[in-house]
């Protein structure tokens, strides 16, 4: 009884049990869900001869709501907040509403945002020459003098954002220890610039020329004054 009631209008019986799942699968994937992500921030178009000179927070957190299966497809790398940057002026430009920014599919919807803006500050590219001069430390061992020194080249020119470049003066060289050296001496010698947003162009290394001679002056000796007699 039991098989003929399973053989009984199977077809139907199939019929049902599909359309029974493809309903569940329906159901499930139109359920909505709340997902977290860190999506990163995209500048582009930054216009030429400028530079950005703030920090911009490396991540922005976003909540999105949406079907599951919309969710469930979605790849956390395609996300980006791209932030355009075209034709913009020297100064500071607030962007607000970064949601306006994040580009999603069709039924998902941003619920949340932090932070909500963020500020671009743009400057001027400038290039400023100035000195450039050797960094000493140590002391000649004795009997040795440091009669010239010559570095080359004598200046270098700092690449970078205006504001910054404005307080640089001189560049130094990296530090040469004179202990030890007892002739004179041709070094290479790499610059020692840690501009967050400038740098030096063109060359890394400077050419430091030492003129050191031995000492040789004689030591005048000392002698006691002759008290005079009353």
């Amino acid at each position: 009884m039991m098989l003929s009631f399973v053989n009984e209008n199977w077809k139907m019986k199939v019929l049902a049990l599909g359309c029974a799942l493809l309903l569940w699968f329906y159901v499930m994937g139109e359920r909505r869900l709340e997902v977290a992500y860190a999506v990163p921030i995209e500048l582009k178009n930054v216009p030429q001869g400028m530079v950005v000179t703030n920090d911009l927070p490396k991540n922005i957190d976003i909540r999105l709501s949406g079907p599951r299966a919309l969710l469930t497809d979605l790849n956390q790398k395609d996300i980006r907040i791209s932030i355009d940057l075209v034709g913009l002026k020297s100064g500071v430009t607030t962007f607000s509403r970064l949601d306006d920014h994040l580009r999603l599919p069709g039924g998902i919807q941003t619920t949340r945002i932090s932070p909500s803006f963020v500020d671009v500050k743009l400057e001027q590219i400038v290039d400023k020459t100035v000195p450039l001069r050797p960094r000493l430390s140590g002391k000649l061992p004795s009997g040795y003098r440091l009669v010239a020194i010559n570095v080359l080249p004598s200046q270098v020119v700092v690449q970078g954002a205006e504001g910054e470049i404005a307080g640089i003066s001189e560049v130094l060289t990296d530090r040469i220890d004179l202990a030890g050296i007892m002739g004179s001496s041709e070094l290479t010698v790499p610059l020692d610039y840690r501009g967050k947003y400038s740098q030096i162009k063109d060359i890394k290394n400077a050419t430091v020329r030492l003129q050191i001679k031995k000492d040789v002056r004689e030591k005048v000796p000392e002698t006691n004054p002759v008290e005079g007699k009353l």
